[in-house]
């Protein structure tokens, strides 16, 4: 779950385990595009009603956003030249991209960055140290970048 002060008067949260944001993706082989800066004037796709659609409208003209049912349709729709680019999760495009399935890069920086941590009920303090000290561990051993890796291709908590 995303950590936010709101959220945090309600849950405690462990430490972060993942760092995500809004990302642009384009088609592997687009070279025009190198930052979030040349989407003026360009077609971006994002997943309907969601915060990707708010970061589109401050790079391009709202005419020129495509909305879709979901991140991989839109994904989809970069190498075909349907879309210029996509603004999404970076760990679904993470994913995408280490399956290889579609021909996609993430460029520039995140439009935002999110730290996810398990959300944990107020009065379960020793469950929170619990789950604190286990990632601690697997961060320390090695093991939680192996996963990362194995899965995303990169350490996604150094994201």
């Amino acid at each position: 779950m995303t950590i936010t002060e709101e959220r945090s008067k309600a849950v405690n949260f462990t430490d972060t385990y993942y760092r995500s944001g809004a990302q642009v993706f384009v088609a592997e082989d687009n070279s025009a595009i190198t930052s979030a800066e040349k989407l003026k004037g360009k077609k971006i796709g994002v997943v309907k009603s969601s915060i990707y659609s708010d970061h589109a409208q401050t790079l391009t003209d709202k005419d020129k956003i495509v909305e879709y049912d979901s991140d991989i349709t839109a994904l989809m729709d970069l190498p075909t030249g349907r879309l210029d680019a996509v603004i999404t999760d970076q760990m679904v495009g993470f994913r995408v991209m280490k399956e290889d399935a579609i021909k996609i890069k993430d460029i520039g920086e995140p439009l935002s960055q999110d730290d996810q941590a398990v959300a944990v009920r107020k009065e379960d303090k020793e469950l929170l140290e619990k789950i604190n000290a286990a990632l601690a561990e697997i961060i320390e051993d090695g093991t939680y970048e192996k996963i990362s890796e194995k899965w995303f291709g990169r350490n996604i908590l150094e994201e």
